[in-house]
């Protein structure tokens, strides 16, 4: 197929701009935007990003911008690889690679969001819901500008209704509902329920993504401020933004285990200050670790109080003020 033939079918458009070793195209990187600064030859079908570095041939772009294995990209790309090109373990941090994270269906969205918009309705008719949302410190405006939501009661829906391959049925939890919408094009790609029934011994999750759910960061705020705080839940991002949207641009990860898509990553390498502030637990130690590697203009930034900003602003803490430090 082509270095060439994947970036368009990728959306770069690049233009042939030179000659040069049979033929010069440009186009932003697939991983760190820009207009230009990828170039790719296609007579020698390579690549290369003259600022995050990325380079190398078809089989190397499937894993740079398609999250592939190695195995798996040289199938894709008709190669039959030998023991001698397995590539070596790597040694480094910085040799992340993010995968591009696809939309869901069609059919997805437009069930999510008639779902998202009956839970909505369902909340400001529950004052017990409501006052769950009160309490963890969200205003009226907040829970309308974001879609927060109410589900009553337990759901186990065909899977083929929400255009997903058929299999065991479609679980949606009764709960407080989180909707996550692209910052872009304000679609509704992520859709998670916090249980209400959850306790400590229970063995399934406290918060439920829901299937089909694009494999994504939650951004809140404009990506453009200078201070870009990571946190690990949606409802922390959320409330961060309505106390201190102007000051910083929040991140929910949704778990401290995972790691940025190809977009999120581009947003990552583009803030000049990253703020790290995780659940206070082993898992955000552990995952301390990893993005300060990867990302090392990151400072790590605790809660003042409980595991997090939630917990914080419940125990009094003014959040503005603690994200207003960081900037003096």
């Amino acid at each position: 197929m082509g270095v060439l033939v994947l970036a368009r079918e990728d959306g770069l458009n690049p233009k042939r701009v030179a000659a040069t070793k049979g033929g010069e195209y440009h186009s932003p990187c697939p991983a760190c935007g820009g207009k230009d600064r990828f170039i790719i030859w296609d007579k020698l079908n390579r690549y290369m990003c003259r600022q995050c570095k990325k380079r190398g041939d078809e089989v190397q772009y499937r894993r740079d911008f398609h999250g592939l294995s190695f195995l798996e990209a040289c199938q894709k790309s008709g190669i039959a690889p030998k023991d001698k090109m397995l590539p070596k373990r790597a040694l480094s941090p910085f040799s992340f690679l993010p995968r591009i994270a696809k939309i869901p269906p069609g059919a997805w969205r437009k069930e999510a969001e008639a779902f998202t918009r009956y839970c909505h309705e369902q909340l400001k008719k529950d004052h017990f819901a409501l006052d769950l949302f009160h309490k963890r410190g969200f205003s009226n405006a907040t829970i309308d500008r974001f879609h927060l939501g109410w589900n009553p009661t337990s759901l186990w829906l065909e899977r083929s209704q929400w255009g997903l391959e058929e299999g065991k049925k479609l679980w949606i939890p009764k709960g407080l509902v989180i909707p996550t919408h692209d910052l872009a094009t304000k679609d509704l790609i992520r859709l998670k329920i916090r249980r209400s029934d959850w306790h400590e011994e229970d063995t399934l999750p406290k918060y439920v993504e829901i299937s089909g759910s694009m494999p994504v960061p939650s951004v809140y705020g404009d990506p453009k401020n200078k201070l870009l705080m990571i946190v690990e839940a949606e409802l922390d991002a959320i409330l961060l933004h309505q106390c201190a949207g102007d000051l910083c641009c929040s991140m929910a990860l949704g778990g401290a285990s995972k790691r940025p898509d190809a977009e999120a990553h581009k947003l990552l390498l583009n803030a000049s200050r990253i703020i790290f502030s995780l659940d206070v637990d082993s898992a955000g130690a552990k995952a301390y670790r990893w993005w300060k590697d990867v990302y090392p203009n990151l400072k790590l930034y605790p809660p003042p109080a409980g595991k997090s900003p939630g917990d914080a602003f419940i125990a009094g803490i003014d959040l503005r003020r603690w994200v207003g430090v960081v900037l003096d």
